[in-house]
């Protein structure tokens, strides 16, 4: 995080870059077998997955969000994702970023309010501790 609370100071811009091109790869089953990462989009799924990650994280179990992507506009509009995405890697990107990330035809990231995030899905199957 930087002094404004941002992630860092300058967004992933380049949607060629290897990191972009490795999440990007989760799209695929083989990728996410090996990997044992799942990507998905959109402000309400990232939500939902940083709020399980906190509760996880509050109650001594391991997170299950390793890294979290979005953009400015998406953290303009949805200020909650900075305070959840505590405790993972997070990451401004541009839009660009966003829509080589994903997966779909017609991407929630080329809208302003996207972002995407891998989880370790293979942690998530263990309940948290009572």
């Amino acid at each position: 995080m930087n002094k404004t609370g941002r992630p860092q100071d300058f967004p992933l811009s380049n949607p060629r870059a290897d990191r972009v091109r490795d999440v990007a790869k989760l799209a695929g089953r083989p990728a996410r077998l090996k990997r044992g990462h799942f990507l998905a989009e959109g402000p309400q799924a990232v939500r939902e997955a940083l709020k399980l990650h906190q509760e996880r994280l509050a109650a001594g179990a391991p997170g299950v969000v390793s890294e979290v992507f979005a953009s400015e506009a998406c953290l303009d509009r949805f200020p909650e994702f900075e305070e959840l995405a505590a405790g993972t890697n997070a990451r401004l990107a541009t839009d660009e970023v966003l829509a080589a990330m994903a997966d779909t035809v017609n991407p929630q990231a080329s809208s302003p309010c996207a972002a995407s995030w891998t989880w370790r899905w293979k942690k998530c199957s263990t309940p948290a501790p009572a």
